[in-house]
């Protein structure tokens, strides 16, 4: 569903995109209830998430890259809750709120800074006119990736990790299987969001220009109305995962340890029910 970017950024963030999420997570003891149901979810989460990332591969609608790159990062949270790990289902959705509205209000600014202009293939070379919207552009886009220490790196490579741990926890050969074939999956889909997150900011920022001339004469840096939400967005987009984590996935864990490793198995114990509750 098209809209105004700021209305597009409202939706992927936090209403009506995410919903579904968020009443899968509340609907957690209902689901619970048939594990044979969450293998489906397992498996749809998984295709989910690398599908949408190869299709953001193909487009040049600098909103639609953002509005798949949103599908392939819920394929994420439903992969997470179909392995039982809730709590690390909404730490990937609080996350992605910030830096998906980020990265939309990012679009947004671009679009208003080149009269209108939605096309990455017709833009280019905009840090020499919006170095302050490039800057968090870059923001957003490490945080979507992954970068160790920003927001996106404690949530997503979390759900990795418990894509591979979850393995050790079961005795059949299939869910064996499925379990390994979604941390593939999970690998190859946060190389493929890399590679198109930073085509978007290549392209926009740094490729070569092919807009009119009479567009060059009026390109102009939005003003602070427009770049002020986006500066609050950044901090959120920067911190949230680091200052979120211990509610989330327990208190006193460190990231690169071994300590975060059996903090997950722990909660995949509770939530396959081999220890008493």
């Amino acid at each position: 569903m098209e809209g105004p970017t700021p209305v597009s950024s409202l939706i992927h963030a936090a209403t009506m995109v995410t919903a579904g999420i968020f009443a899968f997570i509340r609907l957690s003891p209902v689901f619970d209830q048939y594990k044979n149901l969450l293998t489906l979810v397992i498996i749809v989460g998984a295709m989910t998430s690398i599908y949408s990332a190869v299709t953001a591969l193909t487009q040049s609608d600098a909103k639609k890259i953002i509005a798949f790159s949103t599908c392939s990062q819920l394929g994420y949270m439903v992969l997470a809750a179909g392995l039982g790990m809730y709590n690390l289902s909404f730490f990937h959705l609080i996350n992605h709120a910030f830096f998906k509205a980020l990265l939309f209000l990012m679009a947004g600014s671009v679009i208003h800074i080149i009269l209108d202009d939605q096309d990455i293939r017709s833009i280019g070379t905009l840090q020499s006119f919006s170095a302050i919207t490039l800057v968090y552009g870059v923001v957003g886009t490490i945080a979507i990736i992954g970068l160790p220490f920003i927001s996106g790196f404690y949530s997503k490579d979390v759900i990795i990790e418990a894509s591979f741990l979850s393995s050790i926890l079961i005795e059949k050969n299939y869910e064996i299987l499925l379990n390994n074939f979604s941390f593939y999956i999970t690998i190859i889909t946060a190389g493929i969001t890399t590679f198109y997150s930073f085509r978007l900011v290549y392209l926009v920022f740094f490729g070569s220009a092919r807009f009119q001339k009479i567009v060059v004469a009026k390109i102009h840096e939005s003003s602070f109305n427009l770049l002020y939400p986006l500066i609050v967005l950044s901090f959120g987009s920067v911190y949230s995962g680091y200052y979120l984590r211990d509610y989330f996935i327990g208190s006193g864990v460190s990231t690169f340890t071994p300590e975060l490793s059996l903090e997950i198995l722990r909660i995949l114990l509770y939530s396959c029910e081999y220890l008493p509750i």
